[in-house]
């Protein structure tokens, strides 16, 4: 870590344990559920945070290494995926083609390892921006550029670009921040402001009934929980307003 000693942090092994726990046990619960709606609020931003951490800039975009890292594995599970899907289910392997290359290519990645094509992508951006000098202004034109457009609109980019942009605040907080973070690791007076946040962060959330998708690239739903079918009559620039203070 830059700055930091070579003192393993067992705590953030713990929180990367804990947050696959907590993924396999929501998903235990129905799409509607309080449980979902709770978890699914900071687990994936927890995970590209922890993600960004953890990044180690080498001077270039490491295409080769985050292809045999990421890519690589996603390819063998889809390989596996596909083989399992013939033998006990009786799938065709044209229609199985089609539905992995046609998901990907729009965009949709239905599929439990799409975190991992936001993963790539988050790498590479992290890359691109560590060789400004000032990253927090290219940062910035980025998330103007890229981001509220396709928030705004819902639009999905192929190969898992825009859940990539919509897990790269957190994971550009990571790494801009490990200093901060990691510096800070055996203070005990943290504890309180966390735990503070985090219930603050759940019961905003439950009163805007908030939902949370990075895979579904949204977030929240402000403006029907507060005029209901009435929203969709406000001026569109009021409706861009209220939808941009879900984020």
């Amino acid at each position: 870590m830059t700055g930091i000693g070579s003192k393993r942090c067992y705590y953030l092994d713990l929180a990367k344990v804990l947050g696959a726990l907590m993924v396999i046990f929501a998903h235990l619960y129905s799409i509607d559920s309080p449980v979902r709606l709770y978890t699914h609020g900071y687990l994936m931003p927890l995970f590209f945070l922890v993600s960004g951490i953890f990044h180690r800039y080498t001077g270039k975009i490491d295409w080769g290494r985050y292809a045999r890292t990421i890519l690589w594995p996603i390819l063998i599970f889809i390989f596996l995926s596909i083989l399992t899907n013939i033998l006990f289910f009786g799938a065709h392997l044209g229609d199985q083609l089609r539905f992995y290359s046609v998901d990907i290519a729009k965009g949709k990645i239905n599929m439990i390892i799409w975190f991992l094509f936001a993963l790539f992508w988050c790498k590479a951006y992290m890359d691109f921006f560590c060789r400004f000098r000032h990253k927090i202004i290219p940062i910035f034109i980025w998330g103007c550029v890229l981001f509220i457009p396709v928030y705004f609109f819902g639009k999905k980019i192929p190969f898992g670009i825009s859940q990539g942009m919509m897990g790269f605040p957190f994971y550009a907080l990571g790494f801009l921040g490990k200093d901060f973070f990691l510096k800070r690791r055996e203070s005990f007076k943290w504890l309180a402001p966390f735990a503070l946040c985090l219930v603050s962060t759940v019961l905003i959330t439950k009163y805007l009934q908030g939902r949370a998708s990075m895979l579904g690239v949204r977030f929240g739903d402000l403006g029907g929980h507060l005029f209901g079918d009435a929203f969709q009559g406000l001026p569109a620039v009021c409706r861009g307003i209220i939808k941009l203070l879900n984020f």
